[in-house]
């Protein structure tokens, strides 16, 4: 009987252990296509999406690896349960320094620095910020060059903003608009630009159900 006990003891005591182990891992190594700079691979053990990594080593937090709801890096959006990203820094050699900084899952699950989870948030209530003014003074309407009328528009979205970390954030969401438009072809003004206001707002909903408390 004391036995069994003990042996249930252990089990749930190994079973506090895992769960409180963090499912994202993090190798660094030399990266082979650029001499003296180091490739990262994030892998997502989670049962959820994983959907930002920050980095951190030698002292000091690296960029952000990617956001996904801010759309930095991460071209393919979310890196589903069992799926890798890499991450390149050029110039980087430190590789057995680098580990994972903070990680934020798409359950609203966190893990890593409390500080660099803030950062994250706080870079993402600065892109629904940034949301919100480029969606309100998005052009309805283009004539000649659709990509001039988009440029002059992130001009005029700038008018006004004092937060270094909004007008970077409204940087950020003109430059996917401007990817996004590019890849539309075949389809007059009108037409894309509807198409384009519609994803600023999908993208609008996403940041905020992936912020706290909103």
């Amino acid at each position: 009987m004391k036995v069994s006990l003990l042996i249930c003891g252990l089990l749930s005591f190994g079973l506090a252990i895992a769960q409180t182990e963090i499912p994202i891992t993090v190798t660094a190594g030399a990266d082979p296509h650029n001499p003296g700079s180091t490739m990262v691979v994030v892998k997502n053990g989670s049962n959820a999406a994983l959907t930002a990594v920050a980095l951190s080593g030698t002292g000091r937090p690296f960029p952000p690896g990617f956001d996904s709801v801010a759309r930095i890096g991460a071209a393919g959006g979310e890196v589903e349960r069992g799926g890798q990203y890499r991450i390149g820094l050029l110039g980087v050699t430190a590789a057995g320094q680098i580990q994972l900084g903070a990680a934020i899952l798409n359950d609203g699950k966190t893990f890593g620095d409390p500080a660099q989870i803030q950062a994250i948030l706080a870079r993402r209530e600065a892109t629904l910020q940034a949301l919100g003014i480029v969606i309100q003074r998005f052009p309805a309407s283009a004539s000649g060059s659709l990509m001039d009328v988009l440029r002059a528009s992130q001009a005029s979205e700038m008018n006004g903003v004092k937060d270094n970390a909004v007008r970077t954030a409204i940087a950020n969401v003109n430059l996917t608009v401007q990817r996004s438009a590019q890849a539309m072809t075949g389809e007059n003004y009108a037409a894309i630009l509807a198409k384009l206001l519609d994803m600023l707002f999908q993208w609008r909903n996403e940041v905020t159900g992936s912020l706290p408390g909103l």
